[in-house]
């Protein structure tokens, strides 16, 4: 299911959201992509808990620039999808720019909360 929007959301939205997706997980060469399955575990240390934010950004920047990843797959609390979504956004308009994240969640109650946090797709 290709999400990024919310329910009430135009289906122009949604046809951007599927085609950057799409786009995003071909090659026009031929080569192989690489689109990373991350599962950010949720601290349980209230230090880890203040680091946390702190580490997702930096993992975030890492498969943008280092990797070179076509897409993010991400499976955590929505917090933590959400600050990994805001990294990815303020990368917009540089080199290399924010790949798509689609969310692991399978709890659908949480699928409109991980829409305005700026998932591609769960």
């Amino acid at each position: 299911l290709v999400s990024g929007l919310s329910a009430g959301s135009s289906s122009e939205s949604l046809k951007l959201a599927k085609n950057r997706l799409h786009e995003s997980l071909k090659s026009l060469s031929g080569k192989l992509t690489l689109s990373p399955e991350i599962a950010i575990p949720e601290p349980t240390d209230p230090t880890a808990l203040l680091l946390q934010s702190t580490a997702i950004t930096s993992l975030s920047t890492l498969v943008r620039v280092e990797a070179k990843a076509n897409a993010a797959f991400l499976s955590g609390s929505v917090t933590a999808i959400q600050t990994f979504c805001n990294e990815q956004e303020e990368a917009r308009g540089n080199f290399p720019g924010p790949i798509p994240v689609i969310s692991c969640k399978q709890n659908q109650d949480d699928w409109p909360e991980l829409a305005e946090s700026g998932v591609s797709g769960v």
